[in-house]
């Protein structure tokens, strides 16, 4: 895996870009949402399993569609049946229109439970058919930590390490790095699983989040290119 540095100006102009990982993915997105929005993109931000509502949610597609002609965003989901306080992913019928009407959606793609660091689940992250970037989040605030205190699925990390870090119990940056290829990446880098659960190659970014705030995103935002090739 090769990391080159990179901006947001790096990331389609048009199209889904999905956030999965742990430990900044909303504030990311909401970010990208600023960035697409100045350049006069129509942005939708909405997820494929759970988010937190904020005030200006809005959980009516056709409502959603609306704002987008009319404001230019807007930041939408199903409402969840089990946490009024969260939305949820829509049905795929929905969702597709919804793309349509949008020239970029950001996708919040798995959770993290507000922990910084994780392992993805068997069934994480849900990329949305088609993507055109996947942008995977890690909160360097995990460096030097026990994996039981700061970990989601800290089994799966665990796992992970000891594949791939043999005799390191604690996260370190570059053990980050490996766990996160080897858990979340490399299927993508392959070219194998990850394209074909996508429909093509996305192009793949990591973002090490020190939590400095939304206008330092870019300071530690990467491109990743498998073995030094850049992805077709």
């Amino acid at each position: 895996m090769i990391l080159e540095k990179a901006t947001f100006q790096d990331l389609p102009a048009r199209g889904v870009i999905a956030a999965a990982g742990a430990g900044g993915k909303t504030t990311l997105l909401h970010c990208l949402a600023e960035h697409y929005r100045k350049s006069g993109s129509r942005v939708l931000l909405t997820t494929t399993t759970h988010m937190l509502r904020e005030k200006d949610t809005v959980t009516d597609p056709g409502e959603a569609i609306r704002r987008l002609q009319r404001e230019g965003n807007a930041f939408a989901g199903a409402v969840d049946p089990k946490n009024p306080r969260k939305i949820t992913a829509y049905p795929d019928k929905v969702l597709r229109t919804l793309i349509l009407a949008a020239d970029v959606v950001l996708v919040e793609a798995d959770g993290a439970r507000g922990l910084p660091f994780k392992a993805p689940k068997p069934w994480e992250p849900v990329v949305p058919a088609g993507a055109a970037a996947l942008i995977f989040v890690m909160g360097m605030d995990a460096c030097g930590k026990n994996v039981q205190d700061v970990c989601y699925n800290p089994e799966g990390v665990l796992a992970a390490l000891r594949e791939t870090c043999p005799g390191e119990e604690k996260l370190g940056e570059g053990s980050m790095r490996r766990v996160y290829e080897h858990t979340f990446l490399r299927p993508y880098l392959a070219g194998s699983e990850g394209s074909l659960r996508t429909g093509m190659h996305p192009r793949l970014f990591i973002l090490e989040n020190y939590k400095k705030g939304p206008d330092h995103m870019e300071d530690s935002f990467w491109q990743v290119f498998p073995d030094g090739n850049v992805l077709p």
